[in-house]
């Protein structure tokens, strides 16, 4: 259908083309009177033309005909552009910070109070120096502010956190570690996701874990005690998914 139409707008183009020639050629004055001819003929023979162009200007046909011609120079630009290696020009990118074009879900960060908390075990953790050991009420206060991240409605047991304290006391403070500037703080975020992983999936859980026991490497715990902490972060996991309410 659209070749049909394009033969009948081609056609007209044509056609209308060939008729402003014969117009123009018919109105023309032969040269030889061109100076003999009075400037008012002259001039209403212009107007004439000069509407005819016009006419010729915004028809359709001719618009089309534009059209076409555009979009043809195009498509040669980009196939060259393309065969020179050379990128066609493409939207621009949204700057840096722009807001979404739809809403999302996404959470906007951890509540002040919450963090408030986190950064208590923070400081625990960081207070925990190499070939120091940990005294009992040090242990005490780390074990109550691991407690305080809990928000869900089952939360760890006394004995479990226990037994992650002691051992995470332990292992860093043996002779030789080293905890970076920044490793307590990325430590007590992944303490926070376990304490409150009762309803996370294991692959929303299990990263987080890997990421807590790949920090203990870094900062050079032996290896038989960063076991011991991934064992008892896996156990509080499993103590709160088995014990959530039933839906």
């Amino acid at each position: 259908m659209s070749a049909v139409f394009g033969g009948h707008r081609h056609a007209a183009t044509t056609k209308l083309r060939h008729c402003l020639l014969g117009l123009a050629l018919t109105f023309a004055p032969p040269r030889r009177r061109v100076m003999a001819d009075k400037p008012a003929v002259a001039m209403n023979r212009l107007a004439f033309l000069f509407l005819l162009l016009v006419f010729a200007g915004t028809s359709p046909a001719f618009a089309q005909a534009d059209v076409i011609i555009k979009n043809k120079a195009k498509a040669i630009r980009d196939a060259n552009n393309a065969q020179q290696g050379v990128v066609s020009p493409q939207p621009a990118a949204p700057a840096p910070g722009a807001p979404p074009s739809s809403a999302t879900n996404a959470p906007r960060g951890i509540d002040p109070a919450q963090q408030a908390n986190i950064d208590k075990l923070e400081a625990d953790i960081a207070a925990i120096k190499a070939g120091v050991r940990v005294p009992l009420d040090q242990r005490k206060q780390m074990q109550d502010d691991a407690l305080l991240l809990a928000k869900g409605a089952v939360k760890p047991s006394g004995q479990s956190l226990t037994n992650l304290v002691k051992d995470l006391a332990i292992a860093l403070a043996e002779k030789g570690v080293t905890q970076s500037d920044t490793g307590p703080a990325q430590l007590s975020r992944d303490l926070n996701v376990v304490m409150n992983s009762m309803n996370l999936t294991p692959g929303q859980i299990q990263p987080v874990i890997i990421a807590a026991r790949n920090l203990l490497l870094t900062a050079h715990v032996p290896e038989d005690d960063y076991k011991a902490v991934v064992t008892d972060l896996n156990a509080i996991v499993t103590e709160l998914q088995k014990n959530k309410p039933k839906p």
